[in-house]
């Protein structure tokens, strides 16, 4: 009994610090591994040669040189969106999507692209994603 309880003890440990780094994503960019909190980033905007990550109270939480296309092709699994060519957002924080636009949690719009696929891609999956919270 001893011995169970040592490896039950053990494998809440464990349990507990996955959980806690699960919200994590590591991402590949200009050589270097970028940490992104996935409940933290509220969208991600291109400026020039650098990918400025901001959180809900518009502040910046990250900044590094990169191509947005290839960040979102490491983030697009993690319920992150590509709506323009220089924005992808967290499924996270959208309060309300429309076809031409997005309106984050802190009402900030940011329009969406005019090319149709990109927008129809773009709300399947935040469909997919807003399915995958419910029961």
């Amino acid at each position: 009994m001893d011995r169970l309880e040592s490896v039950l003890i053990d494998l809440i440990g464990k349990i507990s610090n996955r959980r806690q780094h699960k919200d994590v994503i590591h991402i590949e960019a200009d050589g270097h591994i970028i940490n992104i909190n996935i409940n933290e980033v509220m969208y991600l905007k291109s400026d020039r040669n650098y990918i400025v990550a901001y959180n809900k109270d518009e502040n910046v939480l990250l900044k590094f040189r990169g191509v947005l296309k290839s960040v979102y092709a490491q983030l697009s699994d993690a319920g992150f969106i590509y709506i323009h060519k220089s924005y992808i957002i967290n499924c996270r924080f959208i309060r309300k999507f429309e076809r031409k636009k997005v309106v984050l949690a802190n009402n900030r719009e940011i329009r969406g692209t005019r090319n149709s696929d990109i927008i129809d891609e773009a709300q399947k999956l935040y469909g997919r994603f807003m399915r995958g919270l419910r029961w």
